[in-house]
């Protein structure tokens, strides 16, 4: 059953869903994990067409919470390029699908380029944290898109 709920996803759900919005003339902000993209590189290519933003939601289902500092940074290197890859830029936010480790955010900071951490639940709209003495606006997920737009 759950393989089919991605596959509904992937071959008739993204297609509604955007579809919607572009007809609404609203923003979208794909949240996606790397592997997922991989594996449909269509939605990766439409993405970058449509203009839409993709925020990372890692490789697939890992847990950061104890993972290795080295082990994540990797994870996270091997997220950028991949999506780098396929959708022509790197994601600019991040979203760790499960518990965030404590150095979560210091990795972002440190591999560059990302301008927001939807890692946040801590408020109701996003505000600018600092680590590494370096700002990074900081957001719930479902404020992704909004996160992204006062940083422009």
């Amino acid at each position: 059953m759950l393989e089919s709920q991605f596959e509904y996803g992937a071959r008739v759900g993204y297609w509604r869903i955007t579809r919607l919005l572009i007809e609404a003339g609203l923003p979208l902000t794909l949240n996606a994990c790397a592997r997922a993209l991989e594996a449909t590189p269509w939605i990766a290519a439409d993405a970058a067409e449509q203009g839409f933003d993709i925020c990372c939601h890692g490789w697939r289902w890992e847990s950061h919470a104890g993972m290795a500092e080295d082990d994540e940074r990797r994870l996270i290197a091997r997220c950028v390029e991949s999506i780098t890859r396929l959708y022509g830029k790197p994601p600019v936010g991040w979203h760790t699908k499960s518990s965030a480790s404590v150095n979560t955010r210091r990795l972002l900071v440190e591999h560059g380029g990302f301008l927001y951490d939807s890692d946040a639940y801590n408020d109701d709209l996003p505000y600018y944290g600092v680590c590494r003495d370096k700002a990074i606006l900081m957001s719930r997920p479902e404020m992704t898109r909004t996160a992204h737009i006062t940083t422009e």
